[in-house]
């Protein structure tokens, strides 16, 4: 495994890969805002719309208008202004309310004629509140279609709606029920598919549906996973193989517990390999780690982690908790098999990781003493006797450690990436490693 890993490892970047998931941020705003004082083309926006609400509402109706703010995603202004049919020409829209009416959230839809704005649609939702705005190409002509998610009265179902822009309408393609939604590419690399998730408020059910836009939107197929997943995470569009699209996803369980589920297009079927129907569940990449799912060896296959607790080092103090012996995996379609790609114990807290060898698995111990930033590896032998092999220093300047007796020194390691540590090496602990070699074991995240 060591002449394997060591000739690309030294440069490996791991990218996002602690703790916690990929979904962006929210933030709350006031649900209720007055109509802010815009400059330059959103002052025109600004006129178009109040224009178009005085014509629909008249004048006195019209003052009273809000406008309202999506919560969470990319899109979060008074005014979305963006070139949406790949037009040359920016379009716009804005959300709002109007007073003295149900309360439900309008989007307004405006194009600019010559130097004017002028609105071209309106649509009223049954919400009160818009989520989040995304744009795609659904159907490979160039041009975006929109995709708003609103909030509506039940416990975890929002509502997606998703709209086709032209230079004089805006047509509602469908509306679902959603817990989270991605774009991606599935059933072609021309468009991006639509990838529902929903879970059920009434029994532990979990399902995953895939749409895509031809002359309409059709929907693919659908498949269940882990009917016990509270929430989603990270989400990763991969081909599996060369004819076998894949989306993997993490999700969330109670009590911390992390899994991944995969999920499979082969052009005529959507499927869950992961996915134990007779159970409801899948255990195969449950872990209470907290690490999620990445390209750990940036070999553009995405690996899901396994971790098992290690002991800790007899002597050392364990700090701030467990450390885990992290085994990355990948899926074989073909075969319908685990595959092992990489060994490491993590350290999140510093954000590195070191790779251990296929044969410390099972020996292989460790302690993690958050105050001094140290990680202390131990190895047990035949007797089950552990001795401390190695110490790895983020922060602060130990000079030594004792070992039989005798005092020895920390060296100085310093990586590409230049970020330095103390490290200290008993070479007769059964690591087998070298000094030199913890050069290629440390990688910064």
């Amino acid at each position: 495994m060591r002449v394997r890993w060591m000739a690309w490892l030294c440069g490996l970047c791991v990218g996002c890969l602690l703790l916690g998931g990929c979904s962006a941020l929210s933030f709350d705003v006031r649900s209720q805002l007055v109509p802010p004082t815009a400059t330059g083309d959103e002052q025109l926006i600004q006129t178009a719309l109040e224009t178009y609400l005085t014509e629909e509402y008249g004048a006195a109706q019209a003052e009273q208008y809000k406008l309202k703010y999506p919560r969470e995603g990319r899109y979060r202004t008074a005014f979305i202004v963006q070139d949406i049919d790949a037009d040359g020409a920016d379009e716009a829209l804005a959300f709002y309310t109007i007073d003295n009416d149900t309360g439900y959230i309008h989007l307004n839809y405006l194009r600019k004629l010559g130097s004017d704005w002028e609105s071209m649609g309106d649509w009223e939702s049954e919400s009160t509140s818009v989520l989040e705005v995304r744009l795609g190409d659904m159907n490979g002509d160039g041009k975006q279609e929109l995709l708003v998610g609103f909030e509506i009265s039940s416990t975890r179902d929002s509502q997606l709606s998703v709209f086709q822009l032209t230079k004089l309408s805006m047509t509602v393609l469908g509306s679902y029920l959603y817990t989270d939604f991605y774009l991606g590419n599935m059933s072609s690399d021309d468009w991006q598919d639509l990838l529902l998730l929903r879970v059920s408020n009434t029994e532990p059910r979990v399902t995953a549906r895939l749409f895509s836009l031809r002359e309409e939107m059709t929907e693919l197929g659908a498949v269940s996973l882990d009917g016990y997943i509270r929430s989603f995470g990270g989400v990763c569009f991969t081909p599996v193989t060369d004819s076998v699209a894949g989306v993997y996803l993490d999700g969330h369980k109670d009590n911390g517990v992390l899994i991944t589920e995969l999920i499979c297009w082969d052009g005529t079927t959507l499927t869950a390999p992961f996915y134990n129907t007779s159970t409801n569940t899948t255990t195969l990449t449950e872990r209470e780690s907290g690490l999620t799912m990445t390209d750990v060896d940036a070999d553009g296959v995405t690996e899901w982690p396994q971790s098992e607790k290690l002991e800790p080092v007899p002597g050392t103090p364990a700090g701030s908790g467990t450390r885990w012996l992290t085994r990355w995996c990948t899926w074989d379609v073909t075969a319908k098999e685990v595959h092992t790609i990489l060994y490491t114990v993590v350290v999140p807290e510093d954000n590195y990781l070191f790779v251990a060898d296929e044969t410390w698995v099972g020996t292989l111990t460790a302690s993690y003493e958050e105050a001094t930033h140290t990680l202390t590896l131990g190895k047990s032998d035949e007797s089950g006797t552990i001795r401390k092999a190695a110490v790895i220093c983020a922060g602060g300047e130990p000079e030594s450690q004792t070992s039989d007796g005798e005092i020895q020194p920390y060296e100085t390691v310093t990586l590409q990436s230049g970020r330095t540590f103390r490290v200290w090496l008993d070479p007769t602990a059964g690591l087998g490693a070298e000094l030199s070699e913890i050069l290629y074991r440390i990688t910064v995240l």
